[in-house]
């Protein structure tokens, strides 16, 4: 916050960062041409090391935003047209969509 010089995270075109509740991982959204669903939403430590975690996300929607739920267990996004919100759990499994 004070400043200094910044440093790269990641070689990947990423967007829609979300910084975990306890502040150890990032949740983003990229793209990779060879996985089907092409979109995908990533989990990576804060230090910048390979992520741990990828979803596949159907649709391409290149500004999907994402939140972290306050337990740090799920990933919030909006899907769809009109949007839906989903929930992706960290744990794998299935996502669950909350439309209204």
């Amino acid at each position: 916050m004070d400043g200094g010089v910044p440093v790269q995270l990641t070689n990947q075109l990423s967007r829609s960062p979300a910084v975990s509740p306890d502040g150890k991982s990032i949740a983003y959204t990229c793209f990779d041409p060879k996985a089907n669903p092409r979109q995908r939403l990533a989990i990576m430590p804060f230090d910048g090391e390979a992520p741990t975690k990828v979803f596949g996300i159907d649709g391409d929607n290149p500004n999907l935003l994402v939140r972290w739920m306050p337990d740090g267990r799920s990933i919030l996004y909006v899907r769809g047209d009109p949007g839906n919100i989903w929930s992706q759990p960290l744990s794998g499994g299935h996502r669950s969509d909350n439309s209204f």
